[in-house]
């Protein structure tokens, strides 16, 4: 985590190069209040929290149709120098608020500006990546909503459930990730405590987890489960092909992966967190400044089961309880 840290900050980067990859554009209405928007990586999954916030903007009269505000979206496309030089961007723009999404972002961000309000998501509470302290405080200007770690102790309970005879479930992680390290400790002991075996693979990018996930098929794993890792995000659908062929199922740690074919999850719901933060971004923005704005819990968790996954699988499990939904998942 330290070592992530401070690669991050060792990276110069010149806000020439920022200003090349941005066009150097900047608000074509004098007044329209500038809103950034720091992505680390485009995924469908992540998209959703994106998505919850410009429409809770919107729904409150920020609308870039409306030319009631501008929207300066950046996306690192997973590269961390490219994620500074994009920061460092938005900050010359002197936005309103930035929001930030994923983790990666958010620890940027709050490295590259102590004033303009960043508005996180998607991430884990601010401490827990080394951002400040729980019982001092946190950095002022962190607002946004956070996640704890406990939810994913959740997912190996699903596994049991759904799987009381499974003894083996294949796992794939990005170790440059500061959120997969830590939620890894937290999956293994959970696994522990319902007598699951994990197997375990680092892996740098997504051809590579898809490769690793092969391997582990080979070698008998029972069921797989998606980490909260922007890698696994966007390898998923390679995932789903590796896993459809021996039918294993998938298990993963939020709504979004559960609708594009993993079978079960229990965690936030990233449409809905995006939503959470927006409301705080249209506080600022309809205000004028952030002192009514506090850093919140996420809101909404669920539990979620995918039926199709579920029909398509449970032949090939036999003494699981794939045909029924687990309990408390809402139909999907």
């Amino acid at each position: 985590m330290i070592s992530i840290l401070r690669r991050l900050n060792s990276v110069g980067a010149t806000l020439l190069v920022a200003c090349v990859l941005a066009g150097c554009s900047h608000p074509s209405h004098p007044g329209t209040p500038v809103v950034g928007f720091l992505d680390f990586v485009q995924d469908d999954t992540l998209a959703k929290a994106r998505q919850g916030f410009l429409e809770v903007l919107a729904e409150h009269g920020f609308s870039e149709k409306e030319g009631t505000v501008e929207i300066v979206y950046r996306c690192a496309q997973g590269d961390q120098p490219t994620l500074i030089q994009s920061c460092q961007d938005l900050v010359s723009r002197r936005p309103r608020l930035i929001a930030t999404c994923p983790t990666l972002s958010t620890i940027v961000a709050a490295q590259q500006t102590k004033n303009i309000p960043i508005l996180m998501m998607v991430s884990p509470r601010p401490d827990i990546v080394g951002l400040g302290d729980a019982t001092s405080g946190f950095q002022s200007n962190l607002l946004g909503a956070y996640e704890t770690l406990d939810y994913l102790k959740e997912g190996p309970a699903i596994i049991r459930q759904v799987l009381p005879d499974a003894r083996t479930v294949g796992l794939v992680y990005n170790p440059a990730e500061p959120q997969s390290v830590l939620a890894l400790e937290v999956i293994r002991k959970a696994c522990a405590t319902q007598g699951l075996h994990l197997e375990i693979a680092p892996v740098s990018s997504t051809t590579d987890a898809v490769m690793a996930a092969q391997a582990q098929v080979s070698k008998g794993v029972q069921a797989f489960f998606a980490m909260p890792d922007n890698t696994i995000f966007g390898a998923f659908e390679g995932l789903k092909r590796v896993c459809n062929q021996p039918q294993l199922p998938i298990f993963a740690s939020e709504a979004g992966l559960v609708a594009r074919g993993a079978l079960a999850a229990y965690g936030a719901d990233f449409y809905a967190w995006g939503r959470q933060v927006g409301a705080q971004a249209a506080r600022i923005l309809g205000g004028g400044d952030s002192s009514k704005v506090q850093l919140e819990e996420v809101a909404v968790r669920k539990h979620v089961f995918n039926r199709d996954s579920a029909a398509r699988l449970s032949p090939c499990q036999p003494g699981s309880s794939l045909s029924q939904r687990p309990r408390k998942c809402t139909k999907r």
